[in-house]
């Protein structure tokens, strides 16, 4: 009888807690919207100084979010310790399957946020990034190797799920073995940097053929590291793609593009027929008490809402870049990775599904707790009325009040059914990069921003310096 009024406690303090608490969304309306208007560290600042607290469910989401506003900011010192710290905590992250068996009980946005797969894969993309602009490639090209990393890992711990290797973090790591090797003194530690990096190029070209740079890169780094035979394979297949300028610098454009998905609700519970047909399954072959039927379950559910939120797409009216040089173009940037197909099409076709029978799995339990506890005060009224001498009305008052609890923690559990909408808003949607190889010098540089009916939407200029044998990167983010 205790452990069972126990459970109806619990539950109760969760259904308060979960109508008491701030939601994500409204936790990031100011600090988003000054982002998204280019205030970039103040949007930062203000997240973090509000809502950055230690030990808070919501910290590593808080710290992704304020680490890539700084990269927005091209604030890549400060940047890098707060992904950092994100990183860390993604890392240690280990569900248990008590935590798992948890969740059938409480609300998921109650827990601490572990991050989606692909989201936790960004974090150390972006580290990777920003050492780079650090002109720290060693550092780099650690992260872009965890990149890959963590897709083996998920792949191998997760089944169903298709994360390809992560072409952006590929030829990243490339570069950034090309800057080591630029940077060694020992012919054989630059040789096997060029090496390593020769090799990425080559699994990028069975992964996608069509990059324009390719030909180029696999051209130079098989002369670079004199592997005759490659090369004449690569300028048979391509044509002559490395006649560069002598003493050549390079320009390296990462750009960022638009607005990534974000977590809204799809709407009712019961308007999804794989829902509803489940659900009315599983209730008539479950055991429900305290005055629960299956019926009236069904019914009242007309008013829940659908736990599992849905990716929607936002705003991202850039196809790609131009790179104009001197009044001529050179080049445009090329998309590597598309985060928000990552995120929709991979919870589409391989997470719904499974989350669809773990939540209708995780509602009988909880129907079957709001039935114990129905049962429970049916007979501690039954005992309480006994007591009190009024004996002959205990049958009809335990059974009232059995019905009334149990009805009572069943329509709260249905109230708690809320979409865990909690995800990483200041994404782009896609990540592209643009490399042209010039002679040292200076250069006007305009960047034509193209829409996706192949539009000039706008241009911005910039004065540019390319050093001799010298990598510039230059970081774009555009937030429509």
């Amino acid at each position: 009888m205790k452990k069972r009024l126990t459970i109806i406690f619990v539950i109760a303090l969760v259904i308060v807690n979960v109508a008491c608490g701030v939601s994500y969304q409204k936790l990031m309306e100011k600090p988003e919207a000054m982002f998204y208007q280019g205030q970039f560290k103040e949007a930062a600042r203000e997240l973090y100084k509000e809502h950055g607290s230690v030990g808070s469910k919501d910290e590593m989401l808080i710290l992704m979010e304020c680490g890539l506003m700084l990269n927005a900011a091209q604030d890549y010192p400060n940047s890098t310790k707060v992904l950092m710290k994100a990183g860390k905590m993604a890392d240690k992250i280990n569900i248990s399957i008590s935590r798992e068996a948890a969740g059938l009980l409480l609300d998921q946005t109650m827990t601490n946020y572990k991050g989606e797969d692909f989201e936790r894969v960004l974090i150390h993309m972006y580290l990777g990034i920003n050492f780079l602009f650090m002109k720290k490639p060693n550092e780099a090209r650690i992260e872009f190797k965890k990149v890959n990393d963590v897709l083996k890992d998920i792949k191998v711990s997760s089944s169903g799920k298709t994360y390809r290797q992560n072409v952006m973090a590929m030829y990243l790591s490339a570069i950034a073995f090309e800057m080591s090797a630029d940077l060694e003194d020992s012919e054989k530690e630059k040789f096997g940097d060029w090496q390593t990096a020769y090799v990425s190029y080559k699994q990028i070209a069975e992964l996608e053929p069509r990059l324009p740079m390719l030909p180029t890169d696999l051209q130079r780094l098989a002369k670079f590291i004199g592997d005759n035979e490659d090369y004449r394979k690569w300028v048979g297949r391509y044509g002559r793609r490395d006649n560069l300028p002598k003493d050549a610098g390079e320009f390296i454009m990462i750009y960022q593009a638009g607005r990534s998905a974000i977590k809204v609700s799809r709407g009712p519970l019961l308007s999804d027929q794989t829902f509803n047909v489940g659900l009315n399954v599983a209730l008539r072959s479950a055991s429900l008490a305290g005055g629960l039927t299956a019926v009236a379950v069904m019914a009242a559910l007309n008013k829940a809402e659908n736990p599992i939120p849905k990716w929607q797409r936002r705003a991202n009216n850039i196809s790609h870049m131009v790179i104009n040089v001197n009044g001529v173009d050179l080049g445009r940037t090329v998309m590597l990775n598309n985060i928000e197909d990552t995120a929709i099409q991979t919870f589409d076709d391989t997470e719904y599904p499974a989350l669809v029978k773990k939540t209708i799995a995780g509602m009988v339990v909880k129907l079957g707790a709001s039935a114990a506890g129905g049962f429970a005060v049916k007979h501690l009224t039954k005992f309480i009325l006994k007591q009190a001498g009024l004996g002959s009305i205990a049958d009809a008052g335990g059974n009232l009040a059995g019905v009334a609890a149990g009805a009572g923690i069943m329509t709260g559990l249905i109230a708690s059914l809320k979409p865990d909408l909690r995800c990483w808003h200041t994404l782009p949607a896609n990540l592209q990069l643009s490399r042209l190889f010039l002679p040292a010098g200076n250069y006007n540089i305009k960047i034509k921003f193209i829409d996706k009916y192949g539009r000039i939407e706008r241009f911005t200029e910039h004065q540019v310096q390319i050093g001799k044998g010298q990598k510039t990167f230059f970081n774009f983010r555009t937030l429509y």
